[in-house]
C-alpha cells in the first residue's frame, strides 16, 4: 500500500540523513557546509509537508477501513487473504494514487461487507 508514497518515503531518508549529519557536526554549525545542510533540509521538510507526509501513514489506514480491512489485516502476507479481499485491496491501491477519475467495471456488483452494502 505503501507504492504511491516511495517519494513521501525517500525524502523521510533524505531528512533522517540531514538531521543525522547536523547532530554529528553540530560544532561547524558556522560553516557553509553546515549552512548548506540546513537549506537542504529545510528544502526536503517544506515539500514533506506540502506533499502531507507526515498523514500518508493516516491516508493508508483511513482507505483500508473504509473497505472494511481490520488493523490485524495490515501486517497479513497479501497471499493469505481471499480473491474478494485481494480485489478490495488493488482498488485501496488505485484510490492511494488520487487519480482525477477512477472507472469501474461491473457498475452494478456491489461491495458487500456483512449485512452492509456499498453500490
Amino acid at each position: 500500500m505503501t507504492k504511491p508514497f516511495e517519494h513521501i518515503k525517500e525524502m523521510q531518508e533524505q531528512m533522517k540523513f540531514e538531521t543525522d549529519w547536523l547532530a554529528k557536526h553540530a560544532e561547524e554549525y558556522d560553516t557553509d557546509e553546515y549552512k548548506a545542510h540546513i537549506a537542504r533540509y529545510e528544502n526536503i521538510s517544506n515539500q514533506f509537508e506540502q506533499q502531507e507526509g507526515y498523514q500518508y501513514e493516516s491516508k493508508i489506514k483511513t482507505v483500508l477501513h473504509g473497505l472494511n480491512f481490520t488493523e490485524d489485516d495490515f501486517n497479513r502476507p497479501i497471499n493469505d487473504f481471499s480473491g474478494g479481499q485481494k480485489t478490495r485491496l488493488s482498488l485501496a491501491q488505485m484510490l492511494l494514487n488520487e487519480p482525477d477519475l477512477l472507472l469501474l467495471d461491473e457498475p452494478t456488483n456491489p461491495l458487500r461487507y456483512g449485512d452492509d452494502t456499498m453500490a
